[in-house]
Formats: structure tokens, C-alpha cells, sequence
């Protein structure tokens, strides 16, 4: 939720200053956030295939790939029904959870579509009231999101205003004791609380005081986020440059290939290293589990590398592209790699 939060406040940010700037293109648009998504998104399937496929022929009676059930609680499925053609092409056209799975093992694939749509949904409701002066114009944005929106369902709907919540940070005015001495204290509230409000929708008594409802769970670890980016907002000095600020910004740039890549591996290595019951907490679970990560880490860090890291050239690749075909108007380079390109 915190994911979807920083998407909301990024992308609906860039959206709306292309707009007060005039200079608003559904053909750049569409293109930073494809681009964006498929650099990653393309390696991210073939890799799920692969790891799949091994562990399927050396571990396939595995629970971790059959889904059976065990004589302990688990959220394991049958990896195989995730296999089929269909389904690897409704995870490229970000259908996954509407009309298909996640391919493979890879679960956190679900989010993808959510995003999508989303990207699709914001500009198609903002554009119609605070940019086109055609009525055309606003009638077609307007007629794409009831299409996205009877795509999608209503699941994928019920969490837009988690998004939203990011969206809507971008618009709140600062508050002048948040940028003086208030802010650090105000920081440290904010983030206790966040936290707060992610750990208490998860405990047993407050779960089922809400009757076990998960977007309720959902839409507090949202709201939390959202009043932590808010506050956050008003740290307007730039970061001393240093070792953290170069660990933050390393770390941040390999994040979303970390957050797509590591469940295929690490079913694989649950599968290799654990054949029964789970680990029980031990000094050498522990530092198992350390070294699993690190892993986990290292393998995201090179295929970043490989793909992630190109996504800049590819997007300069396709616009040069385009502008040669005389699609797309010339307007310098295309930005950074960040979550507003």
C-alpha cells in the first residue's frame, strides 16, 4: 500500500505539472510509463520461466509448487496452472488478477495491473476538468475510464483511492510549522504512526473487530503513508551528499526490479534448502535467512544491471524513433528512470 501511495504522488505530480505547463502528450505519457514497466516487466517473465521450470523438474512434489495442503498454515498454489500460454500473455498485457493469475510463482505480479489501470484512470479523470476545453475531447477521457473501469472490476477499483491518497498529497498546500522546527519532531510522529496503523490492522483482536475485511487493513496502512509523505514533503533542503545518500539512491534504483524478480528465486531456493516444515527461529535460521536475502539482493542488483538500468536508453531509442516518424513533437531528451518519468 505504501507502493501504491508513492505511485499516486509521483506519477499524478508529473501528469498534472506537464498539464499547468501546457505541454501534455498521451503519446509521451504512454510511452514513459510502458517503457517504464515492460524494461523490467519482459526480463522479470522470462526469469519466472526459467527458475519455474527448474524447480518444477528437480522439486515438483515440493508444497511450495504443488499447493497441497500441509499440517502447517501456508499460502502455497499450484505453480503448473500458472504455465499456460494464456496466462504469460494476460501478465504482459497486465490483465493478471482480472481475467488471468500472476504468472508462475511470481505472485507480486498482482500489483502490476493495479498500476496500469491506474496510470490510465488518473490523466482520463484530471485531464476532462483541468486541462481539455473541448467537450470532445473530455467525453472521449471520460468514455476511456468507464471502459478501464468496467475492465478492470471492482476489486482493482476499491483500491484507485489508496492511489488516490498519493495523488491527493500533491495537491495539499504546505503548512508553514512543518518546515520550521516542527519537522523533525512531526517526522517522528508521522512515522510512528504509519507504523502504527500498518501493525495494528494486523493484530488478531482489531482484525476481527473489522470483521477480517483486508481493504480495511489496506486503507489504514494507506492512510498512514500518505500523512508520512505529506509531512515529508516539507523537507524541502537538499540531502548532504555522503554514504547514505549514495546507499539510499543505490538501493532505490534496483527496488522495483528487487520487488519483481525475488519470489521465483526464492521459491526455488524454499524448495532446495527446506523440504518439510518451515524453519523454526534459531541462531542458524537466522543467519540462513541473512544469507538468503543477500542472495535475493546480489541477484536483483545484476539483472538491474541488465535491464532496469537501460530503460533510459531504450526510452531515448523509441522517442528518437518516433520523432524521426514525425509521431511525437521534439522536446529534448526524455527524463530520468525515477518514479515521475
Amino acid at each position: 500500500m505504501a507502493f501504491f501511495v508513492l505511485s499516486g504522488f509521483f506519477i499524478s505530480s508529473s501528469i498534472v505539472r506537464s498539464a499547468r505547463l501546457k505541454k501534455w502528450s498521451w503519446t509521451e505519457y504512454l510511452l514513459n510509463r510502458t517503457t517504464r514497466l515492460y524494461v523490467v516487466l519482459v526480463p522479470t517473465l522470462a526469469l519466472t520461466w526459467i527458475w519455474d521450470n527448474l524447480g518444477i523438474a528437480f522439486y515438483g512434489d515440493h508444497p511450495v509448487y504443488t499447493g497441497l495442503i500441509q499440517g502447517w498454515k501456508h499460502d502455497y498454489f499450484n505453480v503448473e496452472e500458472r504455465f499456460f500460454g494464456n496466462c504469460l500473455l494476460g501478465n504482459l498485457t497486465f490483465l493478471q488478477t482480472i481475467y488471468v493469475p500472476p504468472y508462475g510463482s511470481n505472485e507480486p505480479l498482482w500489483s502490476l495491473a493495479y498500476e496500469f489501470w491506474y496510470y490510465g484512470l488518473f490523466p482520463c479523470l484530471y485531464l476532462p476538468v483541468f486541462f481539455y476545453k473541448s467537450w470532445i475531447a473530455r467525453l472521449m477521457c471520460l468514455g476511456v475510464a468507464v471502459a478501464i473501469a468496467a475492465l478492470v472490476g471492482h476489486q482493482i477499483l476499491l483500491y484507485f483511492p489508496i492511489w488516490l491518497l498519493g495523488a491527493a498529497v500533491g495537491f495539499l498546500p504546505t503548512v508553514a510549522f512543518l518546515q520550521g522546527r516542527a519537522k523533525v519532531p512531526a517526522t517522528v510522529l508521522a512515522v510512528l504512526l504509519a507504523m502504527a496503523l500498518a501493525s495494528v490492522a494486523h493484530v488478531s483482536a482489531v482484525k476481527n473487530a473489522l470483521g477480517g475485511s483486508t481493504i480495511i487493513m489496506d486503507y489504514l496502512t494507506g492512510i498512514g503513508f500518505a500523512i508520512l509523505v505529506y509531512v515529508l514533503m516539507h523537507h524541502q533542503t537538499p540531502a548532504k551528499q555522503g554514504a547514505y545518500t549514495r546507499f539510499a539512491k543505490g538501493t532505490a534504483d534496483f527496488s522495483f526490479t528487487l520487488y519483481l524478480t525475488h519470489i521465483p528465486l526464492l521459491v526455488l531456493l524454499r524448495a532446495a534448502w527446506i523440504q518439510g516444515r518451515p524453519w523454526a527461529p534459531s541462531n542458524g535460521t537466522i543467519s540462513m535467512a541473512v544469507v538468503i536475502s543477500l542472495i535475493a539482493i546480489i541477484y536483483a542488483v545484476v539483472v538491474y544491471w541488465i535491464a532496469e538500468r537501460k530503460t533510459l536508453m531504450v526510452k531515448s531509442w523509441i522517442f528518437a524513433r518516433l520523432r524521426g516518424w514525425s509521431l511525437i513533437a521534439e522536446r529534448g531528451e526524455p527524463k530520468s528512470v525515477g518514479c515521475d518519468s
